[in-house]
């Protein structure tokens, strides 16, 4: 009875929401967009430049994610682990408005990763909305992003160690593979993982299939590359310090200086006058 009670008041939770944010989510397309053109490459060459011997995979992510809006739906990144995955997905997702990191270990159940997706989301929303928690199932979760969720901004939810999913019910994985038809927002979901997608269980979603995109395990020739990179930033980051701390030393001594010029010269002054 205090079940159907709890999901009674959720129900009518969202049905009175609805109206309420449809008005919010109208203005808010006036707003104008995130990143310009010239911004983006800015930004891309510098990603290139802090992480060599991974052009390839950066163009691919600044084409599906940042000049696709992410209107992809889903994408999988495979890969051995120290191969720049995370860092890389978070360097370019850092300048985005809504986007939500997940540990899938850490995470290690349905309701953690709904529950954790929407307080990184929405950082006041159990505070403001009780009702909403515990959130169990995947319906109520789908309810949360489409009444809170804006229309006129990507969404992105990163599920890093993604491999742990494969213990998950098949639903779940499904669920947030086809999040943004279910959500009917722009929703883009990103999968982490140190193995392929068709090592997971994909007989119960075999319709659904997301772009992927491979990272290849570094070569010699690439961690001297990186190797080298690392060092030269070091050293000039070290000289920059140095050329600082000079700096600052140089300006304090010329105040010394001037202060004592200053005092010298008011001294003098002073036995004149006496003269």
């Amino acid at each position: 009875m205090e079940k159907m009670r709890i999901i009674g008041k959720k129900r009518k939770f969202f049905e009175g929401r609805e109206e309420e944010n449809d008005s919010v989510f109208e203005s808010s397309k006036k707003m104008s967009k995130f990143n310009s053109c010239g911004e983006n490459e800015n930004m891309m060459k510098v990603m290139k430049k802090n992480y060599p011997n991974r052009e390839e995979e950066i163009d691919k992510l600044d084409k599906y994610l940042l000049k696709g809006g992410g209107k992809i739906g889903s994408l999988f990144i495979s890969g051995r682990s120290y191969t720049g995955k995370s860092s890389i997905i978070e360097e370019v997702l850092k300048r985005e408005s809504y986007v939500s990191l997940l540990n899938c270990i850490e995470c290690h159940s349905a309701k953690l990763l709904f529950e954790k997706c929407l307080q990184t989301l929405f950082p006041d929303i159990q505070t403001t909305n009780p009702d909403l928690f515990p959130c169990n199932k995947m319906i109520d979760f789908v309810n949360c992003l489409s009444i809170f969720l804006p229309s006129d901004k990507t969404t992105y939810i990163v599920f890093d160690k993604a491999e742990a999913l494969r213990n998950a019910h098949p639903v779940i994985l499904g669920g947030f593979l086809r999040l943004y038809l279910l959500a009917k927002k722009p929703i883009c979901c990103i999968f982490i993982s140190s193995i392929i997608f068709e090592k997971f269980n994909t007989s119960t979603y075999s319709f659904i299939q997301p772009i992927q995109i491979h990272f290849p395990a570094y070569t010699q020739k690439d961690i001297v590359n990186i190797l080298v990179h690392c060092f030269k930033k070091n050293l000039y980051e070290q000289l920059e310090a140095k050329n600082k701390i000079s700096v600052q030393t140089t300006k304090s001594k010329l105040s010394q200086h001037s202060y004592s010029f200053n005092n010298n010269n008011n001294n003098n002054d002073d036995m004149n006058i006496d003269q």
